[in-house]
């Protein structure tokens, strides 16, 4: 409040008049006094009234009635005193009226088409109330009553079929999380039927078909996402894995070898491959590979092992030693391969 008072007083301040502002007022001269009608003016004025009475007694006094005449000083004193009075010009009647007919104006209400039932209902737009219709058809200009009287549905853009897959692969996810893992895996298969490329439905549903010992539609639905995009290298993978477990390596290996070209630069798909075709007795194929895959990682001793036993196995034994060695060296392996490893190289 201090502050408040404080401006208050400020403005107070600033408002009230100084000696400078008052020196600057000047006085407001007097208007001179004007003056009146001179005397002398009212003494003829009445001089001339009384000539006139006694010229106007004696000319009607006279038994002769002839046409007086006004002497000429009496007469300029006349015109002097009463100024003369300007006839005015005849009044001239205007002529009667003639009625016109009004003419309407055309509006834009009138130009444009009315809204009549059946086209509102044509664009769309309903009353749920049809006793509270207007009695006359509402123009399309008066959006006010368009408001007031009905209202315009608007319909929601339909979802497309990759969103309803991926609603229904949300969907799936929850199912099985609570543990109703039958009714999740048909989510995941309805997710999969509205959209065939929905990675992630086909791989949790090939999981859940695994964990079920359903080996047989868990390849299927692997081969069918393998056959729609042949570079999801991670369903190959684990196809070749599953016909393998079946006894069937010259299976694993066409199906790694199918979808080689998008795989080139992964260790692991590699390394795999290299795995089978040694497995399958193809060890100069097995080298390559596992040669490529150690450039990718060079410290798998695994794959140095499994390097190592395919050229023992081509005849290159020293070769073999030195692939050994470097398994060896990286101090990953298991008991058991380290065992083994020992053995080659003593």
């Amino acid at each position: 409040m201090s502050l408040i008072n404080q401006m208050l007083q400020d403005l107070a301040q600033r408002q009230a008049p100084t000696a400078d502002t008052l020196s600057q007022v000047t006085a407001i001269p007097l208007q001179p006094r004007k003056k009146g009608i001179p005397i002398w003016f009212w003494v003829s004025l009445t001089s001339l009234i009384a000539i006139n009475a006694a010229a106007w007694l004696w000319w009607h006094s006279r038994p002769n009635t002839a046409q007086p005449v006004t002497p000429p000083i009496m007469r300029h004193a006349i015109q002097a005193a009463v100024p003369a009075v300007t006839k005015p010009a005849p009044t001239v009647a205007p002529p009667p009226a003639v009625p016109v007919a009004a003419v309407a104006q055309p509006t834009l209400a009138s130009t444009i088409p009315t809204l009549t039932p059946s086209l509102t209902l044509s664009l769309g737009i309903s009353n749920p109330n049809p006793s509270v219709l207007p009695s006359k058809p509402v123009p399309l200009n008066d959006p006010v009553q368009i408001t007031a009287n009905s209202s315009i549905s608007k319909q929601l853009k339909p979802l497309t079929t990759a969103q309803l897959a991926e609603n229904e692969y949300r969907k799936a996810l929850t199912l099985t999380q609570q543990g109703h893992i039958n009714e999740g895996m048909e989510s995941f298969s309805l997710a999969l039927s509205l959209d065939p490329h929905h990675h992630a439905a086909r791989l949790t549903l090939v999981g859940l078909l695994i964990e079920n010992k359903r080996m047989a539609e868990a390849e299927r639905r692997l081969q069918d996402g393998i056959a729609l995009d042949a570079d999801q290298t991670d369903l190959a993978m684990i196809l070749a894995r599953l016909q393998v477990e079946r006894g069937s390596i010259t299976d694993g290996i066409a199906t790694l070898e199918r979808s080689l070209p998008y795989a080139s630069e992964q260790a692991d798909y590699q390394a795999f491959l290299a795995a089978l075709l040694q497995r399958n007795g193809r060890h100069k194929s097995a080298i390559e590979h596992y040669i490529v895959a150690l450039k990718k990682a060079p410290q798998s001793g695994v794959w140095w092992m499994g390097l190592g036993i395919s050229l023992k196995a081509d005849n290159q034994p020293d070769k073999a030693r030195e692939a050994f060695t470097r398994a060896k060296a990286t101090n990953n392996l298991s008991p058991d391969l380290l065992a083994f490893v020992n053995q080659q190289l003593s």
